[in-house]
């Protein structure tokens, strides 16, 4: 389906834009939510009608792109973001060049891995929507050690 290449990185384009304007620390899931449903409605159909059917090491493999892409790299994001203070005590932040470089590493490792494994793209969307989720949560918990 081209929607599992598309969506990821129209998904990422957009989160990125967003992460690179300088604004208060806020942690909305609105959008990033919206993401992981249908990255969870495409990898779960992807599944139930065996467009992807990946052995047991693939399964091992699937899960630890994962752990890299949401854990890792979510965790490598934040703390590449440049943070300050404002004159009115807020958090502030944006994105910076190595901001975008780990989101490129993210699209790309979950991108391959399920060309490798899945044969489809059919969890792209799904990794990238719970490792900007965790990216935003993260942020908060950063910005809140910063107050």
């Amino acid at each position: 389906m081209i929607l599992n290449w598309v969506l990821p990185i129209v998904y990422v384009g957009y989160t990125v834009w967003r992460q690179w304007q300088p604004r208060l620390v806020t942690t909305t899931y609105k959008v990033d939510v919206f993401a992981l449903a249908v990255g969870l409605i495409i990898a779960g159909t992807a599944v139930q009608n065996d467009w992807v059917n990946p052995n047991a090491a693939g399964w091992l493999i699937v899960g630890l792109i994962a752990v890299v892409s949401v854990g890792l790299l979510s965790i490598a994001r934040t703390l590449s973001e440049e943070m300050w203070v404002t004159d009115d005590g807020e958090v502030a932040h944006h994105a910076t060049v190595g901001t975008v470089v780990f989101w490129v590493a993210s699209i790309l490792l979950n991108v391959e891995s399920d060309q490798l494994v899945a044969h489809s793209g059919a969890f792209s969307l799904l990794y990238l929507a719970l490792a900007a989720i965790v990216q935003t949560k993260l942020t908060g918990w950063r910005a809140s050690a910063k107050k």
